[in-house]
């Protein structure tokens, strides 16, 4: 029984000296790790820091002491450490950070700030070159030659349909009768050759061809029926023939025309505009005359170099954009309307101004800023004014000197996070300051 109790008083020994030496080991550890963040954090403190006074001294291992003289701490057996007044605008860094980071930096210079913009554009014809096809005799449509469809290409002197009507042969018969008894007439009058001209005249604004006048001429017959022809070369963008129930059933047989009714209307696409999209900030940058690349999506790599012709004033309705015009020469009729193409527009080159890099900028809605190089361990955020970027490259207006260096790349992430780190450390020192 007695043996019992002596072996568990043993464990319970062995217990609390075990017990006690790995509180010592913690203990140890902490202290020595205290040790190390003091050391290293003299080690880091540069010749500026030395000379400089601090505002009080802390114990690291225990937040939010502040003492107003140095020495031992009262909590650890270890120094106090500095606090020193800094510029909430000032980055710094170890020399073990910066050769880490490698901070690519790049010198503020006078740059050539010729630049482009690239947009859509969506190709239309002219207003000014379309035509109506129209019917100017009473006449019934007999027979068409091309289905009048919204969208399909004819070309110039394509026949679209024929016209029949009593009053076509009337007129032709006419005209026919005069040049028969012409020189009858001629013996008669002094005015027959005018009055055989303008009734050729009549018959050409009445729409009749001159090769179905010629026709007649020459057989002697009069006939009641003429072939109706495009005028130009385009795109038929309307049908104004009555449809009854049917839809895009184009021009029936057997259908009647009344005096100048318009059965098709044809926009000529041998000239074009290219509509190229502009947003607000773009509007005041692009003037007329400025050159242009128009490379139409779909036309095999063409290319075309042109100038704009005209700004619109007013943004697009419904849209947030405005339209800049460029006139293109569509001889080979490569070009259709409602085509989209991707247009470079070329900016005036300004001359020489104080640039950086556009990833060297960082821009919110109140403010933008650059982190400006004072020493391989420190940098300065400092705020500029800027104007739009012209490519890869950003025209500053204030807030940079010529030969300065300021950070680009990834480097300016790293600096805008450690800056933004700092800020509550910042609001703390000057809590402890009051």
């Amino acid at each position: 029984m007695n043996e019992g109790r002596n072996v568990t008083a043993r464990v319970e020994r062995s217990g609390r000296r075990a017990g006690l030496w790995l509180a010592v080991a913690v203990s140890f550890l902490l202290v020595s790790d205290s040790l190390a963040v003091a050391e290293n954090h003299a080690a880091s403190m540069s010749a500026t820091d030395k000379t400089r006074k601090p505002l009080f001294w802390t114990d690291p291992m225990v937040p939010g002491s502040s003492f107003d003289h140095g020495g031992k701490s009262p909590f650890m057996d270890m120094e106090l450490v500095p606090v020193y007044e800094t510029d909430p605008s000032m980055v710094s860094m170890t020399k073990g950070e910066a050769s880490n980071l490698s901070i690519r930096t790049t010198k503020v210079s006078k740059r050539s700030l010729s630049s482009s913009i690239r947009t859509l554009a969506t190709i239309d014809y002219d207003e000014r070159n379309v035509q109506d096809v129209t019917v100017r005799v009473n006449a019934r449509i007999s027979a068409y030659y091309y289905p009048i469809h919204e969208g399909y290409l004819v070309t110039k002197g394509q026949p679209l349909f024929e016209l029949q009507s009593p009053e076509i042969y009337q007129y032709l018969g006419d005209y026919l009768n005069l040049v028969s008894n012409s020189e009858r007439l001629a013996a008669i009058s002094i005015n027959t050759p005018h009055v055989m001209a303008q009734s050729r005249t009549t018959l050409e604004w009445r729409g009749i061809p001159e090769d179905t006048i010629d026709e007649v001429v020459k057989t002697g017959k009069a006939t009641d029926r003429f072939v109706v022809r495009a005028p130009v070369t385009g795109i038929i963008l309307k049908r104004f023939v009555e449809q009854d129930s049917l839809v895009n059933a184009g021009v029936k047989t057997g259908q009647f025309t009344t005096y100048g009714t318009p059965v098709a209307r044809i926009a000529d696409i041998s000239f074009v505009y290219a509509d190229a999209q502009l947003f607000s900030d773009d509007l005041g940058r692009i003037k007329p005359g400025a050159p242009c690349v128009v490379e139409p999506q779909g036309a095999r790599g063409k290319s075309y170099r042109a100038k704009v012709s005209y700004v619109y004033p007013a943004l697009k309705e419904g849209a947030r954009y405005g339209l800049a015009r460029i006139a293109l020469d569509n001889q080979d009729l490569s070009l259709r309307p409602g085509m989209y193409a991707d247009v470079r527009l070329e900016l005036p080159d300004d001359g020489p101004a104080l640039a950086v890099p556009r990833d060297a900028v960082v821009e919110t809605a109140d403010e933008s800023w650059v982190f400006v190089k004072v020493d391989a361990l420190h940098f300065q955020k400092r705020t500029v004014t800027v104007a739009g970027s012209r490519g890869d490259i950003i025209p500053v207006v204030r807030g940079l000197e010529e030969g300065e260096e300021v950070a680009t790349g990834g480097a300016v992430f790293f600096l805008n996070a450690e800056l933004a780190m700092k800020e509550p450390a910042t609001r703390q020192t000057n809590q402890m300051r009051q």
